[in-house]
């Protein structure tokens, strides 16, 4: 085998040292600063994601504070609203029944008048009535009977 022939040895090594130097010197001067822009460069990009991410977190934040805080005084305001509402309710609705308390009252004294009226014309009216009512009895009894039993009658 002509590569292990030690003749060539020396060449084989000189040729491996300028490739082996020459590979160092293209990878060191080349592809490592390459490589380590680009980590630079990504690990900058990482950072920048981070930082925005630090304040979106933070406005978001902010923004779930101020979002709880409005709607805890949009609670206070509408329940005071409702509150408020509630009482106005309440008070239109008292005035309506005294208003009703005193129409009934009003119509019940009306009711009781016309009663009275009528009972003292009724009462004004009984003897009369009961005149009336005894004379029609009378008459009925009277047309109905035979003229001896009228006689009878008229002497007991």
């Amino acid at each position: 085998m002509p590569q292990f022939d030690p003749t060539y040895f020396v060449s084989q090594v000189f040729w491996l040292v300028v490739s082996f130097s020459l590979l160092v010197g293209v990878i060191s001067g080349v592809a490592v600063p390459r490589i380590q822009s680009s980590m630079k460069k990504r690990s900058q990009y990482i950072q920048d994601v981070k930082d925005r991410e630090t304040n979106y977190l933070a406005q978001i934040n902010d923004l779930t504070k101020q979002m709880n805080h409005l709607k805890h005084e949009h609670a206070e305001k509408t329940r005071h609203r409702l509150e408020a509402a509630r009482a106005m309710i309440i008070a239109e609705k008292e005035k309506e029944r005294q208003k009703l308390q005193e129409l009934f009252s009003e119509r019940r004294k009306e009711s009781l008048m016309a009663i009275d009226k009528e009972i003292r014309e009724v009462k004004t009216d009984i003897p009369e009535l009961a005149q009336t009512l005894i004379k029609d009895i009378l008459d009925n009894l009277l047309d109905r009977t035979t003229t001896e039993e009228r006689k009878h009658y008229v002497l007991h």
